[in-house]
């Protein structure tokens, strides 16, 4: 690959790994609020630091930070639309959490899915397991939010509406 290709596909590469950093600490913030006012313990839970590895994220992303030539930031701001929850919980409102939470899943996904095979062309060497355990660990949590669904919250309503 020419050297400009390369420097080209760094500079790429620097600045997604700036926009995943962005997009963990927005969703850890975002995450935090919406543990708050979730109905079910479940889903508190599954949008805990600890449960979705956010902290492990934002580690994973410093080291690599280190590994990478630093470039020109890109100037990114996340948003989401604005929920209208209630203080007081219930299922209707775990289901516009669980899909809020599902966006930004999807977000971290497409930017570390795009980062994965770029780590790998550019060789660099343990990037591309970090960025593995990365995939791997937001995937759970998808999976984690969609098992709510199915097996806590739509039951719940069912039964509600019965």
């Amino acid at each position: 690959m020419p050297n400009s290709n390369n420097s080209s596909l760094h500079q790429f590469f620097a600045q997604r790994i700036d926009q995943a950093e962005k997009l963990e600490k927005f969703s850890e913030k975002k995450y935090a609020k919406l543990t708050k006012v979730a109905h079910t313990d479940e889903l508190a839970k599954c949008l805990h630091p600890e449960s979705t590895d956010i902290l492990a994220h934002q580690q994973r992303l410093s080291l690599i930070k280190k590994l990478v030539p630093k470039t020109s930031q890109l100037e990114i701001k996340y948003e989401l639309p604005v929920l209208q929850l209630k203080s007081k919980a219930n299922p209707t409102q775990d289901l516009l959490i669980i899909e809020n939470a599902l966006n930004i899943q999807n977000q971290k996904l497409a930017i570390y899915e795009l980062l994965h095979p770029i780590a790998v062309a550019l060789n660099l060497e343990t990037v591309p397991a970090l960025i593995e355990q990365t995939i791997s660990d937001n995937r759970n949590t998808n999976t984690w939010l969609r098992q709510i669904v199915q097996n806590i919250v739509a039951p719940i309503l069912t039964e509600n509406n019965s």
